[in-house]
């Protein structure tokens, strides 16, 4: 008889429950394959895997790379699209601090990457960012601002993506214009080759410079005077493809 999907969640959790340190580091597939399989969970189904993602979270501090990198994937994987509970659930077991630390984890850019993909899917509403910026936001920017100085560019896409995210929160913009490291970050990648950071730090500025949102004509002024207005203006003639975001920003 065939298993149903949430059957085998909770097989497969019980095997890496019962497994010992050095059985785990001979079963990363098995860990791989609970990653792959709860990216097809409904949200009813994510609700009751609790155990799995405390057991998920736990392996976030084993040894073995490979082990943390797919421990983090699932955890990214159940957070996409995730509904308000699920996210809940993940940050009651993975909160934030555990989060910045391990994008912090200078050992392993892949763990990195995928950290950072959970962060920005636990930032998709408002409200959220800007509950997590009113309460970690120094912490938060302490780990994501080196990154977009120093990063691949992988992960300088990632971040700001995250902070495409942030943007969208009514405190987190205030918060975000007071970092002019921060602005004239996003004015360098508005000069940058790369489209996808161009394209990403045109859609920040969109939503700080949203016209239904409180203080956005200082919040325009003060892109004005950075340049930013400018270089988005130069940019009409020669990036087709950002051109309906401009549209909005310029209007």
């Amino acid at each position: 008889m065939l298993l149903e999907q949430g059957d085998m969640i909770h097989l497969l959790s019980n095997l890496v429950f019962s497994l010992s340190q050095d059985m785990l580091l001979e079963q990363d597939d098995m860990i791989h394959l609970l990653s792959n399989l709860v990216f097809s969970l409904s949200q009813d189904m994510l609700l009751e895997q609790d155990d799995m993602i405390h057991l998920l979270s736990n392996l976030i501090a084993h040894p073995d790379e490979e082990v943390r990198l797919n421990a983090v994937w699932a955890i990214m994987n159940m957070s996409y699209k995730a509904t308000t509970s699920v996210r809940a659930q993940i940050t009651s077991h993975f909160n934030i601090p555990m989060i910045l630390d391990t994008i912090d984890d200078q050992e392993s850019p892949r763990i990195r990457i995928k950290a950072l993909g959970l962060l920005r899917n636990l930032l998709c509403e408002s409200e959220e960012a800007d509950c997590v910026m009113t309460t970690h936001g120094s912490d938060l920017l302490g780990t994501l601002l080196p990154l977009l100085k120093n990063g691949s560019e992988e992960e300088q896409e990632q971040v700001m993506c995250v902070f495409i995210n942030i943007a969208s929160g009514i405190i987190a913009k205030d918060l975000l214009m007071a970092r002019d490291d921060w602005l004239s970050a996003l004015l360098d990648f508005l000069k940058h080759n790369s489209i996808q950071l161009q394209i990403a730090a045109t859609t920040c500025i969109t939503h700080i410079v949203k016209s239904d949102d409180r203080g956005c004509m200082e919040r325009q002024c003060k892109l004005k005077l950075m340049g930013h207005f400018k270089q988005l203006q130069s940019m009409l003639s020669y990036r087709p493809e950002v051109s309906s975001v401009l549209s909005t920003v310029l209007k």
